[in-house]
């Protein structure tokens, strides 16, 4: 399978982009990807691989033939050195990588309906409006991209460490918000529809040698979001009191 810009793919085949830039582009697909299937689309953090990779990792909400409710895993973006995008459908050597993404004319034609027709998902004719499961997830992405070129770039942690040796709570992160419920973030990790904190992001400044320091939570889930000053704040509603831009809110929490 040939890809839109052959040269720029291969390219991206031997270059290794800064981390931040491939964490802001992952950031850019994902929220690409859960506004056009909202309420669909569950977005986490993975370390597979021994902690070899550093991956934002999309799964599908489905239902079995029982009709039970369960969450499939759809799609990893690695955004370690020389990183892709890998569907779960399995592309071998066809797989996107961060450059065409970077550097697509079209995101959604060269890059978004690529990968839906890869996961074998419907492509929307019409974008849906945004709903309390798709605002956060579009909200941390135009935060990273807002300060990806800046001295001091964004980072977004999930509210579980999940690597292949074990999964744990990021309790040190929750601390920074008193006001989400303990319940969320105490106790064993198990399954992701299980727990909780799966469903919290945190958006954080990290200077050299330092520990991440939060900006936000978000339960991207419920599409609820605590600052330092603010507590449980229906994310939607502010939304619209900036005008439905996210733009515009994503510039007022980085004020």
């Amino acid at each position: 399978m040939r890809f839109i810009d052959q040269d720029l793919h291969d390219a991206g085949e031997r270059v290794v982009v800064p981390k931040h830039y491939a964490e802001m582009a992952s950031w850019r697909v994902a929220a690409e990807l859960v506004r056009r299937h909202p309420d669909q689309l569950v977005v986490i953090e993975t370390h597979p691989g021994g902690g070899l990779y550093d991956c934002l990792s999309i799964y599908l909400r489905q239902t079995d033939e029982a009709g039970n409710p369960w969450i499939r895993p759809l799609i990893d973006l690695n955004r370690g050195p020389r990183g892709h995008i890998t569907t779960r459908a399995g592309t071998g050597g066809d797989r996107l990588n961060w450059i065409d993404v970077l550097f697509a004319v079209d995101l959604r034609r060269d890059v978004i309906r690529r990968v839906e027709d890869e996961c074998e998902i419907e492509s929307p004719t019409t974008t849906p409006e945004t709903t309390k499961s798709s605002i956060g997830i579009r909200l941390i992405d135009e935060m990273l991209s807002f300060r990806v070129a800046s001295r001091s770039p964004l980072t977004a942690l999930n509210g579980v460490f999940d690597g292949s040796g074990g999964a744990a709570h990021r309790q040190g992160l929750f601390a920074k918000f008193p006001s989400i419920p303990v319940a969320d973030y105490r106790g064993e990790v198990s399954r992701l529809d299980d727990t909780p904190a799966y469903r919290y992001w945190f958006v954080c400044s990290q200077e050299n040698g330092k520990e991440p320091s939060p900006t936000i939570a978000v339960d991207t889930w419920n599409g609820r979001l605590w600052t330092k000053s603010e507590s449980d704040v229906d994310l939607l509603s502010v939304y619209r009191d900036h005008g439905s831009q996210i733009t515009a809110l994503a510039t007022s929490l980085l004020m």
